[in-house]
Order: structure tokens, then C-alpha cells, then sequence
């Protein structure tokens, strides 16, 4: 197995761990399930895939470079960034309000993608 893909698959185990010990965790509490959801979002040969994703107010997203070069996830508005991400690294962010954010690379500016939290 390539070491790309071996970490990927570590990443997205450790993703379903902590989906079901949350969900574990709420059902025992009494606490309404909120059903939030991880999604991940790859950065492949200069391109953000999806290159859009629609996601609910509180789910995750986690970006992974693939690629040998590094990249940022940047908001178009500023309003937020991952700083810089070498290969294989990731960084996450969490849905909080409705609307859709152009995203962006702040290496490459014509790597684009778009966010939309319904």
C-alpha cells in the first residue's frame, strides 16, 4: 500500500472513531443526536475534488494535500485559512453558519472551489 494511501486511510479511520464515540456519547447523555457529518475534500494535481460541496450547519470538512507541493485553503474573504498545508497534511473546519464561501488556494489563486453550508 503507497504511504498516501495508508495515511488517508488512517485519517478516515480516525474520522468514523470519533463519529461513532460522539454519537456513543450523546445517545448515553440524553442529549438529541445533531447529526453532524465529516467530509473530506482532496487536494489533487492543483485542484481542490469536489471542487463543490454542500455540507450542514455543524458538520466537519478536512482538506488533505496530495500533492508534492504545498497549498492553503483560504476564504475568499478572508475569514479564514488553513496556512500552509505540505503533502499528506490536512487541515478541518467546522460548518457555523449558512451561505456559501468561495474558497482558494493562496499559492496557486487559480485553484478555486466552492463551500456551501445549507
Amino acid at each position: 500500500m503507497r504511504s498516501g494511501a495508508k495515511a488517508r486511510d488512517v485519517v478516515l479511520a480516525v474520522i468514523a472513531l470519533a463519529v461513532v464515540l460522539t454519537g456513543f456519547s450523546l445517545a448515553h447523555s440524553g442529549e438529541a443526536d445533531p447529526v453532524s457529518s465529516y467530509h473530506v475534500v482532496e487536494i489533487r494535481q492543483l485542484k481542490f475534488e469536489p471542487a463543490e460541496l454542500t455540507v450542514a450547519v455543524g458538520d466537519t470538512v478536512v482538506w488533505i494535500n496530495r500533492d508534492i507541493v504545498p497549498h492553503t485553503v483560504s476564504a475568499l474573504d478572508a475569514e479564514w485559512s488553513s496556512g500552509e498545508l505540505k503533502k499528506d497534511e490536512s487541515w478541518q473546519w467546522i460548518a457555523r453558519t449558512r451561505g456559501m464561501t468561495r474558497y482558494y488556494c493562496e499559492y496557486h489563486p487559480t485553484m478555486r472551489a466552492n463551500l456551501v453550508v445549507d
